[in-house]
């Protein structure tokens, strides 16, 4: 899937975002927020013509960066999209503040098999191990209703 981007042998988080982000046609942000101990440590959340990659924010910088390749990974695979599973109503009751839209992409990612769960693990890896440079990119400005998301989900998690 990297040789599918069109990435270089070695390449940095800049030349992967921007590859990830003609493949996916949406912006992508990445966001460190502090999670609650079991929640998972990373997750995707996906408003409107953008992609909110989130990372547990009290990981070590090299966990996050891992956290969010697996992230993107799974957006990359196209493991999103599925009818969301049993957990639904749950996890809705706890983040019932999100937008609707925002909330069915989250759960969709719920009952990832452990199939998916090992190739977003691999390509992470894979990912890590080509990347020249762990300097963040040079974000965009983050648009007002994607901040509004991420703030909403910040809320969310108290």
């Amino acid at each position: 899937h990297l040789d599918a981007l069109g990435l270089p042998r070695r390449f940095t988080a800049a030349e992967l975002l921007e590859a990830a982000r003609e493949h996916l046609g949406r912006q992508i942000y990445f966001a460190a927020v502090e999670l609650p101990p079991r929640a998972p440590s990373g997750l995707a959340l996906l408003p409107p013509d953008c992609a909110i990659v989130v990372a547990d924010a009290r990981t070590s910088r090299w966990h996050r960066w891992h956290i969010w390749l697996h992230e993107l990974m799974h957006l990359l695979w196209g493991h999103v999209g599925k009818p969301a599973g049993a957990a639904a109503p749950a996890v809705r009751a706890l983040f019932g503040e999100l937008p609707p839209e925002v909330l069915d992409r989250v759960l969709t990612r719920a009952d990832c098999s452990a199939r998916e769960e090992a190739a977003a693990e691999m390509m992470a890896s894979v990912a890590m191990e080509r990347l020249s440079s762990w300097e963040p990119p040079q974000q965009r400005e983050v648009p007002a209703a994607a901040r509004e998301v991420l703030q909403r989900f910040q809320d969310a998690l108290g």
